[in-house]
C-alpha cells in the first residue's frame, strides 16, 4: 500500500478522535449546567440523570449543524443528560434502552421513543448528514455493556412536556442480575427550576 492512503487513513482517525473529544468535552460542559440532578446507587452501581437546561440542549445541536428549529424541537422534548457508572470489582454491567419504562405524572407507564425514530424525522427534515453523526453521537447508546471500572455517558429524549414530572424504571443487569433503578419525580427540564439534587 502506498503512503498517501495511509496517511489519509490516519489522518481521518485522528481528525475523528479529535471530534470525539472535543464532543465529550462539550456533554460535560452541559452536565455542569444541569437545573437538576437524580442519582441512584446499588451494588457498586451508579445511574445519574441530570435534567439540561432547554437553551443550552438546543445551542448545543445548533452548533452542530441542526436547523434552528429542529434543534429546538430537540431541546423541548424533556432531554436529560445519562451517566452509568459500573464501580462494582466484577461482571459485566448493561442495559437496553428498548426496557426502560416511563409513567408521566397523571398517565400510564410507556416506553422510550427509539432513536430510530429521531433520525428518521432528521431525515425527512434534511438534516445535514454531519448532524445527524452529532446526534447518534451525543445521545446515550440504546445498548450498553460496560466492564468494571467503565462508565458511559449521553442524553435521552423523553418526548414529555416541559416541567412534567415522571417516574422512571430502568433495569440493569450486573453478572447476570437483575437490578432496578428507579426515579421517582422526575422532571422535565424548562429553564426555570432552581438548581437541587436528589438521591434515590
Amino acid at each position: 500500500m502506498s503512503p498517501e492512503p495511509v496517511n489519509r487513513w490516519h489522518a481521518r482517525r485522528v481528525t475523528r478522535t479529535l471530534w470525539l473529544v472535543l464532543l465529550v468535552s462539550c456533554l460535560e460542559a452541559l452536565a455542569a449546567e444541569a437545573a437538576q440532578r437524580w442519582v441512584w446507587r446499588g451494588d457498586g452501581v451508579s445511574l445519574t440523570l441530570e435534567a439540561l437546561p432547554a437553551r443550552s440542549v438546543a445551542a448545543f445541536y445548533a452548533a452542530r449543524g441542526f436547523p434552528e428549529a429542529v434543534a429546538r424541537d430537540i431541546a423541548s422534548a424533556c432531554v436529560l443528560q445519562t451517566e452509568l457508572v459500573h464501580g462494582a470489582q466484577s461482571g459485566k454491567l448493561r442495559t437496553d434502552l428498548s426496557q426502560w419504562r416511563i409513567r408521566p405524572q397523571g398517565g400510564r407507564p410507556q416506553g422510550l421513543s427509539p432513536k430510530t425514530r429521531w433520525m428518521a424525522k432528521f431525515e425527512a427534515e434534511e438534516v445535514p448528514p454531519a448532524a445527524l453523526v452529532a446526534f447518534r453521537w451525543s445521545t446515550f447508546p440504546w445498548r450498553v455493556e460496560l466492564a468494571p471500572g467503565e462508565q458511559m455517558r449521553g442524553m435521552i429524549l423523553y418526548g414529555l412536556a416541559p416541567g412534567l414530572r415522571f417516574d422512571v424504571e430502568a433495569p440493569l443487569e450486573l453478572g447476570g442480575e437483575l437490578l432496578r433503578a428507579r426515579f421517582t419525580g422526575v422532571r422535565c427540564p424548562d429553564d426555570e427550576k432552581p438548581t437541587k439534587s436528589e438521591e434515590e
